[in-house]
């Protein structure tokens, strides 16, 4: 994952604060993009009607503006890191690594795009079923797949959310592992896309929980409420009695928002801060293990070693010598 976020802030690093850039929109969907951090989108015409691309994002969150299609489906594949959509319905849908989301480009004309863990890899796929080729539809029709029954099945004003599953990864990961950009492999799997969702039936299928907006609006103030009070331990009891949620929704929910436990997810915070005060050679280690809410230096050190491998006195004289 490491080496994901590094390849990732790379291919950013030219790409000014506060901007989406697209490097062709040639036949993209005209939309609008607004964006406190940056991102690039990177499409590419499969067939008529048919656009592949690579998104990379940075930041908090993206929302884009465009016209309601209802005959267009979008679908999105998470490569890496996590992807979460506010719809116009009010629901909210988080991806993680593998998860698919597909839905009629009605349900998301106006949608807030988040990015929990600051970072996102993906792809979109969107298919415009009336300009679909009559040569790509024979084709296809040949194979027993109609599009007619395709667009009837998906785009009825609904979003289905997929969880990871080998036949996904089938499609999707071979697309990141490529040396060059391929249009043969991307017709390729376009077409292994359309036989997987000929025989699907999504209903039946294991799903990613669908969020009420408003609930995963207090997710995110409790989250940024523990980052900000880093140095404090809360309890699930207290949590819940604070932001008004039962106890059972706030486990599931930051779980589906953020991707694991509470617990866990501010240990793994509580080390990357860690990692980043170890630089500062003017903080002793007792100082950071204060600052990040561990009652002795003895009990920061058994954690950091527990997810670094290494001891904290160790990790700083290993950048030490890299200096």
């Amino acid at each position: 994952m490491k080496q994901d976020i590094h390849a990732l802030a790379q291919r950013l690093k030219r790409v000014p604060a506060g901007t989406v850039q697209i490097i062709s929109e040639s036949g993209c969907v005209p939309r609008q993009a607004q964006t406190k951090g940056k991102g690039i989108i990177e499409p590419y015409a499969v067939f008529d009607g048919v656009m592949l691309e690579y998104n990379c994002f940075q930041g908090g969150s993206v929302r884009f503006t465009h016209r309601p299609l209802p005959h267009v489906l979008e679908i999105n594949y998470c490569h890496q890191g996590r992807v979460g959509w506010d719809m116009k319905s009010g629901s909210t849908v988080y991806l993680g690594a593998g998860d698919l989301a597909m839905q009629p480009m009605d349900c998301c004309a106006d949608s807030l795009m988040r990015f929990p863990s600051g970072w996102y890899m993906g792809i979109q796929i969107t298919v415009d079923f009336p300009a679909i080729s009559p040569r790509l539809s024979a084709i296809l029709e040949r194979n027993g797949i109609q599009i007619d029954a395709l667009q009837h099945r998906y785009c009825c004003h609904q979003v289905f959310s997929l969880a990871r599953s080998p036949q996904i990864d089938s499609i999707f990961s071979v697309l990141f592992h490529r040396a060059s950009i391929s249009p043969f492999l991307h017709q390729i799997k376009i077409m292994e896309l359309f036989a997987y969702l000929a025989e699907l039936d999504p209903t039946q299928q294991k799903a990613v929980s669908e969020w009420n907006t408003e609930q995963t609006a207090i997710i995110q103030q409790m989250h940024d409420f523990l980052i900000d009070h880093v140095q404090q331990r809360y309890t699930i009891e207290e949590l819940s009695h604070r932001f008004l949620i039962n106890t059972s929704t706030l486990k599931s929910a930051f779980k589906a928002v953020y991707g694991m436990p509470i617990a866990a997810y501010m240990k793994e915070y509580r080390m990357q801060q860690a990692m980043i005060m170890l630089q500062d050679p003017a903080l002793s280690i007792a100082e950071i293990a204060a600052r990040l809410g561990y009652e002795s230096q003895s009990k920061f050190a058994r954690a950091f070693k527990d997810c670094a491998g290494i001891l904290p006195r160790d990790y700083r004289k290993t950048l030490q010598t890299k200096r």
